[in-house]
């Protein structure tokens, strides 16, 4: 379990290398404050940072069943 625990922290860390380097800056964290509204609100990304990295991590496959233009938690009913 500790092998397997330390190659997938290997494969986190290389996904955030592949990412930096494609895109020039690290995936967001997924939250953030919006300093736009007044008072200022909290922000969220659309997807987890995670879901930034797979394609960085050998499983392009699976990133590409996701639609980054929609929430993560999207149903038919609330896609707008």
């Amino acid at each position: 379990a500790r092998t397997r625990c330390a190659n997938n922290l290997r494969q986190v860390g290389l996904g955030l290398h592949g990412y930096e380097s494609a895109t020039g800056h690290l995936p967001s964290s997924g939250q953030g404050t919006n300093y736009a509204t007044s008072p200022p609100s909290v922000a969220f990304e659309l997807h987890s940072t995670f879901t930034r990295l797979l394609p960085y991590t050998e499983q392009d496959a699976v990133h590409r069943q996701f639609d980054l233009t929609k929430a993560y938690n999207a149903t038919p009913a609330n896609q707008a």
